[in-house]
């Protein structure tokens, strides 16, 4: 069984609209086995976000979660890095079978 963790690794903000606005987001997403033997494995990403001037009810900075921002962050691509993790994992748990180039018999 492999257990997931997402962590933020960094954020970029900008001044406008707002001090310390969000606009993009580095994050980790972290697979770990200990089937046969510990494996873990991370794919990073970063995800741009859509300034909104009207926007009114901003969460100062200082105020924001790891869980909030997390939610930010689409879910299907989360998924989609977790799926990519889980084949890594299987290909070092069951490494496929590699055809090799034997001489020719003549």
């Amino acid at each position: 069984m492999i257990t997931f963790k997402t962590k933020i690794l960094s954020m970029s903000t900008i001044i406008e609209p707002t001090p310390n606005y969000v606009v993009g987001v580095l994050f980790t997403v972290i697979g770990e086995t200990d089937v046969d033997s510990l494996i873990t494995l991370n794919l990073d990403s970063y995800v741009n976000f859509d300034v909104n001037p009207t926007q009114t009810n901003f969460a100062p900075y200082s105020e924001l979660t790891e869980e909030e921002v997390l939610s930010w962050i689409d879910s299907t691509l989360i998924d989609s890095m977790k799926t990519c993790i889980e084949n890594q994992i299987e290909c070092i748990l069951n490494p496929p079978i590699v055809p090799e180039i034997t001489p020719l018999p003549w």
